[in-house]
């Protein structure tokens, strides 16, 4: 979101990636190396109709080591994650944040 597209990725596949394979607007100008945080995303959890899927936390790994010491010109904003380094496990919705600018 808000693009609205879909489609199947690989189990493991960063949500950066996935944006790619599926022709989405995921800004990443450190080539996806945790340095920038333009490819913060938000996920999201519950039943979505419109894509008759139910998305769970479980949906992408766990918070990653990247994210854990990110010190990247943008702030990682609470909840929120970085596309790059977040991946993919199961039926996911996220949501890019574009030019998220702080908490």
């Amino acid at each position: 979101m808000p693009s609205g597209l879909s489609g199947r990725v690989a189990d493991g596949t960063t949500v950066l990636a996935a944006a790619r394979q599926l022709g989405a607007d995921l800004d990443s100008v450190c080539g996806g190396r945790g340095v920038c945080g333009r490819c913060q995303v938000m996920p999201s959890t519950g039943t979505f109709a419109k894509w008759d899927i139910t998305a769970a936390h479980s949906a992408l790994a766990a918070w990653t080591d990247l994210e854990d010491t990110y010190q990247g010109g943008r702030p990682l904003i609470e909840g929120h994650r970085l596309g790059c380094a977040a991946a993919i496990f199961g039926d996911a919705v996220i949501e890019h944040m574009g030019s998220a600018s702080g908490r």
